[in-house]
């Protein structure tokens, strides 16, 4: 019931109640950047689930991801990230 409120709240700016959870783990982490097994265990889902909300996410403009040598980096400090970010402070 609580996340169907929350995602009745969030409509209005295109989110749902796990892709603000996810924006606000991103938000506390250093640089924004964080990689999608932290985000997993983090929100306790599967890695499916987890990339279909960072793939939402991506298409929204809310973050960009990128690849890394060691391990695939879902967000960085991206102009579109920081723009968003602003309203939300």
């Amino acid at each position: 019931k609580l996340e169907r409120l929350a995602n009745a709240q969030f409509k209005s700016i295109r989110l749902t109640f796990s892709q603000v959870r996810v924006m606000s783990f991103i938000y506390r982490k250093e640089n924004f950047t964080t990689t999608q097994k932290d985000l997993e265990i983090f929100l306790d889902v599967s890695h499916p689930t987890i990339n279909g909300i960072l793939k939402r996410l991506e298409e929204k403009e809310f973050i960009t991801t990128e690849m890394t040598k060691k391990r695939r980096t879902p967000f960085k400090n991206s102009p579109a990230y920081k723009k968003r970010r602003k309203r939300f402070n």
